[in-house]
C-alpha cells in the first residue's frame, strides 16, 4: 500500500479540536484499513487514537443478564389439590414470582468485559488535542490491506512531526497604569509569554477596530515577547483599553485597564 498524510505537517501548532487527514491506496485495489497514533516521548511508545472502548452489553451469551447470570429461574409452587375431593374447597395460595433483574434487557453488567472497536476505513480522524498535556508530539498512521489479504498482509506507516499542541492562554504583565501624554495619546507596555511562539499583540479603545502594539524586538515570534502601545490621540474623558495576546494555536488572553483623558 501507498500512504500519504495530508495533516499535520511536521511543525505545525494545534490546539482544540483539529483533524488529521490522509490518503492511501492499494496497486492491487484492496480495502485498507487504518490506525491513528500519537507519541509524546519522540516515539519511544504509541497511543492509539481511533480507539473507543466499550462494555460488552448485557444480556449477551458471554454475560448472561445483567445481575442474574448464572442463577436459576424460580418457579411457582404446584397448587395443592383441592380438599376432600369436592369443588370449591378452598386452594392454597400462590407464592408470587421473583421479579425479572431490573433493566435485564439494556444494562450494562458491572465489570462485564470490554472491547477496542476495529480499524478505520475512513482517511481522517478527528483529534481533541485538549485530552492531551500542552508539549511536542509524533503522529503516526498505519494502513494495513489485512482485510483482503488476511494470511499474507502488506502494510505500511507514515511518522508525521513533531507537532506542538497547546490549549493554555498566553499570559499578560502590564508595566503599570497607562499613561497620557500632552497630545492625548495613550501610552502602555507590557511582556507577554506562551507556550508556544506568540503570533502578535492588539489594542483597542472603547471596543472599537483592534490594532497592533509593537514588538520590541521588531517581530512576535517568540514564546516571550516585550511590547509597546501607543494609541492615537483621544477625546477627553474616561476610556477603556484592552490588550490581547494571541499565540500560534490561536489561544488568547486580554487584559482590560482605564484611562482618563484630561
Amino acid at each position: 500500500p501507498k500512504l500519504t498524510v495530508l495533516a499535520p505537517k511536521s511543525g505545525d501548532v494545534w490546539s482544540r479540536k483539529q483533524t488529521i487527514r490522509w490518503s492511501g491506496t492499494d496497486p492491487d485495489k484492496d480495502m485498507l484499513l487504518y490506525d491513528v497514533y500519537y507519541s509524546g516521548d519522540e516515539g519511544a511508545s504509541w497511543t492509539r487514537l481511533n480507539r473507543i472502548v466499550k462494555e460488552a452489553p448485557a444480556g449477551t451469551p458471554e454475560n448472561g443478564p445483567a445481575g442474574n447470570a448464572g442463577a436459576p429461574t424460580a418457579k411457582a409452587p404446584a397448587t395443592a389439590p383441592p380438599a376432600g375431593g369436592k369443588g370449591g374447597a378452598a386452594k392454597a395460595p400462590t407464592a408470587a414470582m421473583s421479579p425479572p433483574p431490573a433493566n435485564a434487557s439494556n444494562s450494562t453488567a458491572p465489570g462485564a468485559p470490554k472491547r477496542q472497536e476495529p480499524s478505520m476505513k475512513e482517511t481522517s480522524f478527528a483529534w481533541d488535542t485538549t485530552e492531551v498535556p500542552d508539549g511536542r508530539y509524533l503522529v503516526k498512521i498505519v494502513a494495513s490491506d489485512r482485510l483482503s489479504n488476511p494470511a499474507d498482509p502488506a502494510g505500511v506507516e507514515e511518522i508525521i512531526g513533531p507537532i506542538l499542541i497547546s490549549n493554555t492562554p498566553p499570559k499578560l504583565a502590564l508595566q503599570g497604569d497607562p499613561t497620557v501624554d500632552e497630545a492625548g495619546c495613550v501610552h502602555l507596555a507590557g511582556t507577554a509569554t506562551a507556550g508556544v511562539p506568540l503570533a502578535g499583540v492588539d489594542y483597542r479603545i472603547d471596543a472599537e477596530e483592534w490594532a497592533s502594539a509593537e514588538a520590541e524586538d521588531g517581530i512576535f515570534d517568540s514564546e516571550t515577547e516585550r511590547f509597546r502601545v501607543k494609541t492615537s490621540a483621544l477625546d477627553a474623558g474616561e476610556h477603556a483599553i484592552e490588550i490581547r495576546a494571541v499565540d500560534a494555536a490561536g489561544n488568547h488572553v486580554v487584559e482590560k485597564r482605564k484611562v482618563t483623558v484630561p
